[in-house]
């Protein structure tokens, strides 16, 4: 693909605008999710690969707990 392709989509594409674990931690502070399985639903919504790998470290998934839990 040249640089002057582009590709018109029905969903927000952040993937080149961002991390998945950018992305991750802005989906846990939203307000609009309840549990990791929610953040990995939208992120492969969004067109993030390997979601599982990303964000199946422990320490990870507690901090996005955490932001998850906070008032908004």
């Amino acid at each position: 693909m040249d640089t002057e392709t582009v590709i018109l989509v029905d969903r927000p594409c952040y993937c080149f605008v961002m991390t998945i674990i950018e992305r991750a931690f802005e989906i846990a502070r939203s307000g609009k999710t309840r549990s990791i399985t929610d953040i990995r639903t939208q992120l492969r919504w969004e067109g993030f690969d390997h979601v599982q790998s990303h964000l199946g470290r422990a320490a990870l998934q507690k901090q996005l707990k955490a932001l998850i839990k906070l008032p908004s």
